[in-house]
């Protein structure tokens, strides 16, 4: 009679126990679905590594300095020509058109070198960019339970208790920072060890 107690009893708990489970797998099935919207032209803009495309401006700003200076030096050249062309000999004369031709196709091509590498880097760091931020939109949909994002512009109006698209920024400065932290321990290692 013990062992038939027994097992109704636990019979019942196990069937308690499969009760509640269910009933909490139902109700998560039955939650509501949360959507969000980022503005990415905001993240773009405000995004930590802004400051990685100023430091590249600062490097580009040298060569247009260069190429800045070559086309002074093409004017000056072309504008001694016109001033001394009657007075130059036939020999000397075209050995400086030969020389400023040769300056002009010099700076053409570095000019259109110049072009090509803006526009490759301005690519190379769009799309890292891009991809940091749907990175960081992924981890913070995550962490909100969010199951589904909408990019900014896509939608008709949304509400700024569902837009997280400063908490996108902010995380995405904290990884910038720690990145940042890494790359000066990184530096002082290697000074360290090379004595630099």
């Amino acid at each position: 009679m013990k062992l038939g107690l027994t097992r109704s009893l636990l019979l019942g708990i196990l069937l308690s126990c499969l009760s509640v489970a269910v009933g909490l797998a139902e109700a998560e099935d039955k939650r509501a679905i949360r959507i969000a919207v980022v503005d990415i032209a905001k993240l773009l803009k405000y995004f930590p590594e802004t400051y990685e495309r100023r430091q590249l401006a600062d490097n580009f700003a040298a060569r247009q300095r260069e190429l800045a200076r070559d086309k002074q030096e093409i004017e000056k050249l072309q504008e001694i020509l016109r001033d001394e062309e009657a007075s130059l000999d036939q020999e000397t004369l075209l050995q400086h058109e030969r020389e400023l031709r040769t300056k002009q196709r010099n700076f053409k091509r570095k000019k259109e070198d110049f072009t090509e590498l803006q526009r490759h880097e301005k690519n190379r760091i769009l799309l890292s960019m891009q991809n940091e931020i749907e990175s960081a939109v992924k981890v913070v949909g995550d962490r909100e339970q969010i199951d589904l994002v909408l990019r900014g512009g896509d939608y008709m109006f949304a509400s700024e208790r569902i837009n997280i698209t400063q908490q996108v920024l902010e995380h995405l400065r904290k990884q910038f920072e720690r990145d940042e932290e890494q790359q000066n321990e990184l530096e002082q290692e290697t000074s360290l060890l090379f004595g630099d």
